[in-house]
This record gives C-alpha cells, sequence and structure tokens, in this order.
C-alpha cells in the first residue's frame, strides 16, 4: 500500500482515515494524527483541501424537493429569462446536428464520470472501512490485526480497527470488554511505531509489549505483563508510566464524584490472565467480584441468598471454558450451594444465618 504522500486528492477522498477526520474532527486520535502529517508533508495542502472539499459534497444531504409555489416561481424566472435572451440565427441543419451530438455526448460522460467516481469512493471505503469483531457471552475469540498483533478477545467483547494499515496510519483500536495484547514491535520512535488501544476513559500507548485490559461496567483495569505502558486519562492530564507486574484500576464514577478515583498495585499478572488459558485464578477474591466476572463474561445474573455471601473469599484455579463446570468447581472450593435455572445463579449456603 502506497503511502499518503503519493496520494492523489481523490484518493484522499476515498480513505476512511481521511473521511473520518472530514466528518469527525472531534476524534482526538485521527485528528491529531492528520495534522502532524501535514505539519511534515506541507506540499500536500492543496491536495487535502481539494479532498476535503470532495468528502464534505458527498457528505452533503440531498438538497430538499421544491414546494409548489417555488416551482411556479422558478419556471416564471426561465420564462423570464428566455424572453429576454437576444434572437439568434438558426444553425444550418447539418452544424445543428453536430452540436446536438457533441452536448449529449458531453453531458453522458460528465454523468458517466460521476457515477463511476462515487462507485470508486464507495468501494475505496468499503474495502478499508472499519472492522468489528464482537464475541458472544463465553466465548473468547484470537484476532490477528494488520500488524501482526495478537489479540485474545474475552467473551461479551467488541473490538474495533481499520481493515488496512500502513507504516503512515496510526495502529489504534478501540475496546469494550476486555483484552489480552501481544503487540508487534515497531522499530523507531515516532507516532508509526506507537500502538493504542482506547477505551470510554483511557488509552493505553505501547510499542511492543504483552498487558491486559478490561472495561466493564464496574471500571476499567489495565495490567501489564511485559514492557512498558503508558496510561493518559480523559478527564486529567496524569500521564501514567507502567511496569512489569503493575494494575491500574479505575473504578467506574459515582454520581456524585468529579471524577473517577486512581488504584495502583502490584499483582501477579498471571491471575489478570489466565482466562486465556481457559482457566481463572482466584486469590482470596470476594464472591463479588466473581459474581460480576460471571455477569460480565458469561451473561448470567447471580444473586446471593444472603447479603454476607458476597463478602466471602475464594482461592484456586477453576476452569472457565464450561460455565457449568466453572459454577461446581466454585461450589466445591467454597462450600456454597450454587444453583441455575436458565440465566438466573442463585448462591446459599446453611452455614450463615439471615442478614
Amino acid at each position: 500500500m502506497k503511502h499518503f504522500s503519493a496520494y492523489t486528492a481523490e484518493e484522499l477522498a476515498a480513505d476512511e482515515l481521511f473521511t473520518r477526520w472530514v466528518q469527525h474532527p472531534d476524534d482526538a486520535e485521527v485528528s491529531a494524527f492528520w495534522e502532524g502529517w501535514l505539519t511534515h508533508h506541507p506540499y500536500k495542502t492543496e491536495e487535502v483541501e481539494e479532498a476535503r472539499e470532495l468528502v464534505m459534497t458527498a457528505s452533503r444531504p440531498a438538497t430538499r424537493g421544491l414546494e409548489g409555489d417555488e416551482v411556479v416561481s422558478l419556471w416564471g424566472r426561465i420564462r423570464s429569462s428566455i424572453q429576454e435572451m437576444p434572437e439568434l440565427q438558426p444553425l444550418q441543419p447539418d452544424v445543428q446536428s453536430w452540436v446536438t451530438n457533441w452536448y449529449i455526448f458531453r453531458w453522458v460522460s460528465a454523468a458517466a464520470g460521476i457515477v463511476l467516481f462515487i462507485g470508486w469512493v464507495l468501494w475505496m471505503q468499503s474495502s478499508q472501512a472499519m472492522e468489528t469483531v464482537h464475541t458472544p457471552f463465553g466465548v473468547a475469540r484470537n484476532v490477528k490485526l494488520p500488524d501482526g498483533t495478537l489479540v485474545t478477545l474475552n467473551g461479551n467483547s467488541r473490538l474495533r480497527f481499520a481493515r488496512v494499515w500502513s507504516e503512515e496510519v496510526p495502529r489504534a483500536v478501540w475496546l469494550e470488554g476486555e483484552a489480552y495484547f501481544t503487540v508487534a514491535h515497531r522499530d523507531g520512535s515516532g507516532e508509526d511505531s506507537k500502538f493504542r488501544v482506547h477505551t470510554s476513559n483511557l488509552t493505553v500507548e505501547v510499542q511492543g509489549t504483552r498487558f491486559n485490559v478490561s472495561q466493564r461496567k464496574e471500571g476499567t483495569r489495565v495490567v501489564l505483563s511485559a514492557g512498558k505502558i503508558k496510561l493518559m486519562f480523559n478527564d486529567r492530564p496524569q500521564i501514567i508510566e507502567m511496569k512489569p507486574g503493575e494494575a491500574v484500576e479505575i473504578p467506574a464514577r459515582k454520581p456524585a464524584e468529579q471524577k473517577t478515583s486512581l488504584i495502583r498495585r502490584h499483582v501477579d499478572p498471571f491471575r489478570f490472565t489466565s482466562w486465556t488459558e481457559r482457566q481463572l485464578v482466584f486469590d482470596e477474591t470476594a464472591l463479588s467480584e466473581v459474581a460480576a466476572l460471571i455477569q460480565n463474561t458469561y451473561g448470567l445474573t447471580v444473586k446471593f441468598e444472603k447479603p454476607a455471601l458476597a463478602a466471602i473469599r475464594v482461592t484456586g484455579t477453576l476452569p472457565s471454558d464450561d460455565v457449568n463446570v466453572l459454577l461446581k468447581a466454585l461450589a466445591l472450593s467454597s462450600d456454597l450451594q450454587i444453583s441455575r435455572q436458565g440465566s438466573q445463579v442463585s448462591i446459599s449456603s446453611r452455614f450463615l444465618s439471615d442478614k
């Protein structure tokens, strides 16, 4: 794939990344890329402006139809203009035929050119559009990105990225849910060497490393297994540089809070990435956290017979590829009674009194 510096205005207008910049100027990631690219390629300003106009014209909604009174008024102006035109000498029959054919050919050619260009733009945009990978509840999936980066997407998760990447396209994905990344390394220290994961409240920036990102309704958590990463937050100027064995958690903001809180701690990364090997590792983990994991990953609703049960802590390694097997193993390891009816899971124990 050739570089943007070799693109014509028409090719830029057909590029999905360029189109997004024109149509969504509030996308900070895309805007920063194109503004930086123009700084290094000022001689492309004319082509960029022409491409921008093409995109704006193609994006403009169709003109509304004329009302009845407007049609009458328009025809009136046309008739007046015709009446005011000076009389023209009629053309000879052979000349008149040639002129008529020439005008017909010109308009047909122009119309065909417009149709072909619009079709080409639509084809280019469809072939280079964003791709979305979605996993159902309880099903993990491996995804290979255009640069060779490997992603393991957990159940009930969504990953979005451009279908075609080049050295001039910023490596970026948008995540909802949970995923484990093994990022392909690119030499250099410029923008093209960086890889970014965007969530609803932060951006993870790396070059080549392994890390886990979980973004659920309870909050967002990033765990670094190897390498170095930077965290940039949407609601604060702070930038955190993480080291292997660290976890940063941002609990979901409560209505009364002005900004989200932040928890940074040392952890065993395998506890948070073991799901990629079809197992779950619990180390004095509260049942309330286990219940949230079951609800987010498998789509089941967990109810505790007694509130005190949510505070019980469990330790052990349990299988995760079959939720029914997981529930049975959890019951055995915690001395609890766990039953499932459809999408409802009930947890109870005869050893605790009512509270």
